[in-house]
C-alpha cells in the first residue's frame, strides 16, 4: 500500500516548494494518508484544493449542499458521527470549504473522524 501512495504522490510533488503552493492531506482515520501538491498562483479555496486533487484522479469526491464531502474514495459520512472535517494549518475549521482562503504554503487536511 505504501508503494501505491508513493506512486500517486511522486508526480505531484517534483519541482514542489512549499512557498509556491499547498499540500491537501486526506486522513482515513485507518491509518492510511494521501496527499497531494499544488500550485497556488490564484486564490484558492478549500473547495478548490480539494477539487483540484479529484480532478487530477487522485480522489473520488461526493459533496454535501454544505460544500463538506459527503465522502470520499466511497468512505462516507457515518449515523455513528464520523465525518470528513476540514484543517488548515491544524486548526479545525467550522465554515463551508468554499468560504476558505488557502494561502501559498498552507496545509489543508480532509479527516475522516
Amino acid at each position: 500500500m505504501a508503494f501505491l501512495i508513493l506512486i500517486l504522490i511522486l508526480p505531484f510533488s517534483a519541482g514542489y516548494k512549499k512557498s509556491e503552493g499547498f499540500v491537501v492531506s486526506v486522513d482515513y482515520g485507518n491509518g492510511v494518508e494521501k496527499k497531494f501538491w499544488g500550485s497556488s498562483n490564484m486564490s484558492r479555496t478549500a473547495w478548490d484544493t480539494l477539487q483540484q486533487a479529484n480532478a487530477h484522479s487522485f480522489l473520488e469526491v461526493n459533496v454535501a449542499e454544505d460544500f463538506y464531502p459527503s465522502s470520499i474514495d466511497k468512505i462516507e459520512n457515518d449515523e455513528n458521527g464520523r465525518q470528513w472535517t476540514l484543517y488548515v494549518n491544524n486548526e479545525r475549521i467550522f465554515a463551508s470549504p468554499i468560504e476558505v482562503k488557502i494561502n501559498s504554503g498552507d496545509q489543508v487536511l480532509w479527516k475522516f473522524e
